[in-house]
């Protein structure tokens, strides 16, 4: 897997540096996920969650927005009569590959622009656990999980904020049937990030 990582930020660095203007953004961020579908006599609900890293920004108006960030997520599960809590965290390396479009010409203005983004990301996960020994036990989980999201974001002199909607595309591990209540594990999630941006 850390080949694959390196592997794949070596392509980003190498992408960028094949066009005349790039701007390079680290960021930290927050995250709130939940799972897609909350089972029968369960309610779920999110916790906060974290992610650093950095994009890339290769183009203009329209451009390429790949990154790579490392992130956290933890969703609560409790059950109706409120006696059982169970918290799944899941942590990893995400590489985002999203296309976007600024609304003005960065050549023209360069202190504030407006974005809007999409495109898919996929998870390498180094953390995955439940809370409770009896559910992690019973679970098979996955090594990495794919995602979409659509967003948008705002720039204004060397500060950006993006904002952003994630839906999850394959579940984050198979589950003895017995649990049924931990079978939908596609997770959907709100991400917001802070960062500085440094055009090339």
């Amino acid at each position: 897997m850390k080949k694959l990582i390196f592997a794949a930020f070596a392509v980003l660095l190498i992408g960028a540096d094949a066009f005349a203007q790039f701007e390079i953004r680290p960021m930290v961020g927050l995250n709130f996920g939940n799972v897609q579908e909350e089972p029968d006599g369960v309610t779920t609900s999110a916790k906060a969650g974290y992610q650093f890293g950095g994009h890339i920004l290769i183009g203009e108006k329209f451009h390429f927005y790949p990154g790579i960030t490392y992130g956290q997520q933890v969703v609560e599960y409790v059950d109706d009569a409120g006696d059982v809590s169970i918290d799944q965290t899941i942590a990893g390396v995400e590489i985002p590959l999203f296309v976007g479009y600024r609304f003005i010409d960065p050549e023209t203005e360069n202190l504030l622009n407006f974005r809007v983004f999409a495109g898919p990301s996929m998870t390498f996960h180094t953390k995955t656990e439940y809370s409770e020994s009896f559910v992690d036990d019973a679970v098979d989980w996955k090594s990495m999980a794919w995602a979409a999201r659509v967003g948008a974001g705002i720039d204004i002199a060397f500060l950006f904020v993006d904002l952003g909607y994630e839906i999850g595309l394959t579940d984050v591990h198979d589950v003895d049937e017995a649990l049924d209540s931990f079978s939908d594990t596609k997770h959907n999630s709100f991400v917001i990030n802070a960062g500085i941006k440094i055009r090339l």
